[in-house]
C-alpha cells in the first residue's frame, strides 16, 4: 500500500514501492485461477472429441481457440510486467535514494536504465552486487525485454486468416506469462541475494516485502 514511513536517516518518506508489488501478486494469484478454469475446460474438450457426434478437425481447433481466448490472462500478464518493471526499479531508486542523497542520485544515476541502476548503484554503496549467474537475474532480463515489446507493442496482419496463424498469436501471448511466472516465482532468491547486500544498513526494514512473498507461497 502507499505508506508514509521513516527511512533509516528518520526521514520520513511517502512511496508506492509495496503497491506495486502487491498488484503483482495479486494479479499472479489471479492467474493461477484462471489456468485452473482453463486446464478444466480443455480437459472436457478432449473428452467431448472421443465421444459421438466426433467433432472434425476445424471445430475442435475453433473450440480449443475459444477456450484459450476466454481464459486468457493477458490483460493481467501485461499490468503485472509493467508494474513489475516499476516495482524493481522504484526499489533500486529507493535504496540509491536514502543512501546517496536524493540530489547526488538524480544528478549522477537516475538518467540511467534499471539494470545499470541494479548494477552501479549497489557496488558503489556496499562493494556488491547481485548474482548475474542466477536464474532470477536472467529472469528480470527477459522481463525488462517482455516490457519493452509491450510498451513499444505494434499490431500484425493474420495471413488469410488462418487459425494456426491465431494460434501462434496466442503462443506468443503465452511466453509473455511464462516469463512473468518464472520471475515471481525466483522473487524469493531475489530478496535472499538482496538482503544479504544490504543487511547490516537494513534499508527495507520498513517495507511488506515478506508479508508479499508469504501470498506466493500461501
Amino acid at each position: 500500500m502507499n505508506r508514509i514511513y521513516p527511512d533509516i536517516n528518520g526521514n520520513l518518506r511517502n512511496g508506492n514501492i509495496e503497491l506495486f508489488l502487491e498488484i503483482v501478486v495479486d494479479n499472479y494469484l489471479k492467474m493461477q485461477e484462471n489456468k485452473k478454469a482453463c486446464s478444466k475446460a480443455m480437459d472436457e474438450l478432449k473428452m467431448q472429441k472421443a465421444q459421438p457426434p466426433y467433432l472434425t478437425k476445424r471445430k475442435q481447433e475453433e473450440q480449443q481457440l475459444k477456450i484459450l481466448s476466454s481464459c486468457s490472462n493477458l490483460k493481467l500478464t501485461i499490468q503485472s510486467i509493467v508494474v513489475l518493471n516499476t516495482f524493481f526499479e522504484s526499489l533500486i531508486n529507493e535504496i540509491g535514494i536514502i543512501e546517496l542523497g536524493e540530489t547526488y542520485y538524480k544528478k549522477n544515476l537516475d538518467s540511467l536504465n534499471a539494470s545499470a541502476k541494479w548494477e552501479l548503484v549497489l557496488k558503489l554503496i556496499y562493494q556488491k552486487g547481485l548474482n548475474k549467474e542466477s536464474q532470477y537475474y536472467e529472469n528480470i532480463k527477459l522481463l525488462t525485454k517482455s516490457r519493452n515489446s509491450l510498451i513499444h507493442y505494434k499490431s500484425f496482419k493474420i495471413p488469410d486468416n488462418k487459425i494456426d496463424s491465431i494460434s501462434k498469436s496466442l503462443n506468443n501471448t503465452l511466453q509473455h506469462e511464462k516469463i512473468l511466472e518464472k520471475t515471481i516465482e525466483s522473487l524469493n532468491a531475489f530478496f535472499i541475494d538482496l538482503n544479504e547486500i544490504i543487511k547490516e544498513r537494513k534499508i527495507l526494514q520498513w517495507s511488506d516485502i515478506n508479508n508479499q512473498l508469504q501470498r506466493l507461497e500461501g
